[in-house]
């Protein structure tokens, strides 16, 4: 709980100083705006490693196969990084470019889960 309102303390003052930036110095604006949400999202990546500890208990005790749960992690990955480039080409102005990217993301989620579909299909045609 500590960690959060440390991050979200660090993202709402460089709000008011991007707010205060983008009046005289639009590009520096942007580019601390970007500065603060890289350091944030790599403060953040820390806090992965109960999930993925999780994953792995969840691996050996249930017998789930590693490609399940890689396969959720790299759509949880595509999900978070796509999200992060849609949010810069708004803040940027770009909203089209943002909306392809957002497509663009979804589509790549979709292809790397193509896994657990197969695994699903192969389950129905078992059953079948």
């Amino acid at each position: 709980m500590e960690w959060i309102l440390k991050l979200t303390s660090v993202a709402l003052i460089s709000g008011l100083l991007i707010v205060m930036l983008e009046k005289t110095v639009p590009v520096n604006a942007l580019m601390l705006s970007v500065a603060v949400a890289i350091m944030l999202a790599l403060t953040s990546i820390s806090f992965m490693e109960p999930v993925l500890s999780f994953l792995r208990r969840l691996e050996s005790a249930c017998g789930v196969s590693a490609v399940y749960t890689g396969t959720m992690i790299k759509c949880l990955l595509i999900s978070l990084v796509s999200r992060l480039g849609v949010s810069f080409c708004k803040d940027a102005g770009q909203s089209g470019m943002a909306s392809v990217l957002e497509l663009s993301g979804t589509l790549a989620a979709v292809w790397a889960a193509i896994p657990l579909f197969e695994a699903f299909l192969s389950m129905l045609e078992e059953m079948i």
